[in-house]
This record gives C-alpha cells, sequence and structure tokens, in this order.
C-alpha cells in the first residue's frame, strides 16, 4: 500500500516535471525565433527605421 502510493506519487512527479520541461523548451525555441526574426529586419531595415523616427520625432 505505502509502495503503490510512492510509485504512483512519483509517477506523477515526473509526467508533471516532463511536462514543464517540455513547455519551457517551447517557449524558448518560440523567443529564439521570435529574436532571429527580430534581429534579420532590424539589420535588413535598420537604416529605414532610424530615418523614420527621426523625422517624426520633433528634435
Amino acid at each position: 500500500s505505502t509502495l503503490s502510493s510512492a510509485t504512483s506519487a512519483i509517477g506523477t512527479f515526473i509526467v508533471g516535471q516532463t511536462t514543464n520541461v517540455a513547455k519551457q523548451i517551447s517557449i524558448i525555441i518560440i523567443d529564439v525565433l521570435i529574436m532571429i526574426l527580430s534581429v534579420f529586419y532590424f539589420l535588413r531595415d535598420g537604416d529605414k527605421i532610424v530615418a523614420y523616427f527621426k523625422s517624426i520625432l520633433p528634435m
């Protein structure tokens, strides 16, 4: 009884942790993809972006 409940608790813990790890890995992958796309477009269009903001800022 005690061994059975301990085994069940360990199994539940492992499944929960595996789910959390998979969720965090997917979040990291999405964040990295967003970062790569952002860097690409900022490097490609950076001059246009700076010129646009200079034209609209009253300085």
